[in-house]
């Protein structure tokens, strides 16, 4: 039985009014067993690799998804709490190698998945089997057939790769006495930037620098930084 099984209890229906036929032996013996109904979700699933397949727009965290759109799984508030143990040693944007395939990957999501916790990966090369989306949902967004899910014991972080910053990531910047959100990442002047939408008004710019516009914040609450000083939380 894999990791996503849930076994559905049985109960035996007894009595019955005086007049009715007696059933026979073999009718007897056999236990009415209810049965849930499963929501209907188009997905596939590797036994080798523990992939989850399959294609509303909208990032899950840990314990987002709604108990209507989850089929039938083991205990949520076990998996919930993996998903947060899991989520302090594999964070966002880590680099990674993933049992099952030949080429490494970046950790985009750690949530749960069709009530299970998984880790989703976007891959360096076209090998996956979906683009972050999956059980008819959204968890992360990228190119056709880099995105896998699988489960955390398949992912191992690469040591010596630092972390990939991507937009729209939760990061904290060295010197900086607040959190923030990236809201660009690319060259200015020639240098790799990201730019940051801070939280508090410890910023110089609106997302714009030199005259040109690369994101769009509140007056004070944009900066750029460079890659390496910048950490996803």
């Amino acid at each position: 039985m894999s990791e996503a099984e849930a076994s559905v209890g049985s109960g035996v229906a007894e009595g019955g009014a005086a007049a009715a036929p007696a059933p026979s032996e073999a009718a007897a013996d056999k236990p009415k067993i209810a049965r849930p109904k499963r929501p209907t979700a188009t997905t596939t699933e590797s036994p080798a690799t523990g992939d989850a397949g399959g294609e509303t727009d909208a990032t899950r965290s840990v314990a987002s998804i709604s108990p209507e759109s989850q089929p039938v799984s083991p205990d949520t508030s076990e998996e919930e709490a993996k998903c947060v143990e899991v989520a302090q040693w594999c964070s966002l944007g880590m680099r990674v190698e993933i049992e099952g395939y030949t080429c490494p990957g970046t950790v985009r999501f750690v949530g749960l998945v069709g009530g299970v916790c998984r880790v989703g990966a976007e891959l360096d090369q076209p090998f996956g089997k979906n683009d972050g989306f999956a059980v008819g949902q959204r968890f992360f967004l990228c190119p056709p057939k880099r995105g896998t899910f699988v489960f955390p014991k398949k992912v191992k972080a690469i040591e010596g790769e630092p972390l990939v910053v991507v937009v729209g990531q939760k990061v904290r910047v060295d010197d900086i006495a607040c959190e923030g959100v990236v809201r660009f990442v690319g060259k200015i002047g020639g240098k790799a930037r990201a730019g940051i939408e801070l939280d508090e008004k410890l910023g110089k710019n609106n997302g714009t620098a030199k005259g040109t516009v690369y994101f769009e914040c509140a007056q004070g609450h944009g900066m750029f930084a460079y890659i390496e000083k910048v950490h996803p939380i």
